[in-house]
């Protein structure tokens, strides 16, 4: 039995539609500090195992993957074998940053990432 009309013709399909901010909040308040038993973690892992693609689905991979066309350029930008790093490039990989919101350190892509303007703590 539906009580709204407008969600009974969706019949509660999200598709399109986005969460407003404050109930993303909210949602995100409500999961925090959710610690899973061992057994609900083994159940979830257990829907995943054994799993395999039917042979449809491999063929439909696989003619999708032969129909690529690649260009030259686009092989030799997927071959990195046998490039070399510069120093300067080197330096930059191993650089160390800190985050000014939260404070952690870590590499630079990974702190660019998760964290300055992306981090949970800006305000």
């Amino acid at each position: 039995m539906y009580f709204n009309k407008a969600i009974a013709k969706r019949k509660f399909n999200m598709q399109g539609l986005k969460h407003s901010d404050e109930t993303k909040c909210k949602m995100r308040k409500s999961h925090q500090g959710k610690n899973f038993t061992q057994e609900h973690k083994d159940n979830l892992n257990k829907t995943k195992i054994g799993r395999k693609h039917t042979n449809e689905c491999k063929a439909k991979i696989t003619a999708s993957l032969y129909a690529r066309v690649l260009t030259p350029e686009a092989k030799l930008r997927m071959n990195h074998t046998g490039m070399k790093a510069s120093e300067e490039t080197k330096a930059k990989m191993k650089a160390i940053i800190i985050c000014p919101h939260c404070g952690k350190s870590g590499g630079n892509q990974a702190m660019h990432r998760w964290h300055f303007d992306n981090c949970k703590l800006k305000s």
